[in-house]
């Protein structure tokens, strides 16, 4: 456990000071969703059944600055989805589920412990950064809770 510090006109401040006059004490964050929480991990057989897709704003942003109109420039830094999966993050909800449900879906855990999920879909779902050549192999980095989207990217990791 850790002690933090906490402001002199807190709730949890107040409380500490009537009833204990000692330091609060507290779980870090990360220990504490880790009891709230049992993190998914890749099956071991490599399937993408208990996966599911949660995409937040900071993830769409992430997805649209990075992996959207990249191949334009005469250096492309990053790999590019078509127009099909870059006009807001429903459009990412949409590629990211049918990588999940998509017959060849093949999950990871990568050594920070998230999980890379890696499929061929039915239509091309971007460039690759290099050549910026058409492929139809896309991945999603979902957290270590198999839900939640960090990013996503024609290819593969």
């Amino acid at each position: 456990m850790n002690t933090v510090p906490v402001h002199a006109r807190s709730p949890i401040h107040a409380m500490a000071r009537c009833m204990m006059r000692r330091p609060v004490r507290i779980l870090s964050g990360l220990a504490g969703a880790a009891l709230l929480l049992a993190p998914a991990v890749a099956a071991a057989d490599g399937s993408c059944a208990a996966l599911s897709c949660a995409i937040g704003k900071r993830a769409w942003a992430h997805i649209d600055a990075r992996h959207c109109r990249t191949c334009d420039s005469l250096t492309p830094k990053n790999s590019e989805f078509t127009g099909a999966y870059c006009g807001g993050a429903e459009d990412a909800l949409e590629l990211c589920r049918a990588v999940l449900a998509a017959a060849d879906c093949t999950a990871a855990t990568q050594r920070n412990g998230r999980i890379a999920a890696t499929a061929t879909l039915d239509r091309v779902a971007g460039k690759l950064r290099r050549g910026c050549t058409d492929t139809r192999r896309a991945t999603v980095i979902l957290e270590k809770d198999g839900r939640t989207v960090v990013t996503q990217f024609p290819g593969d990791p």
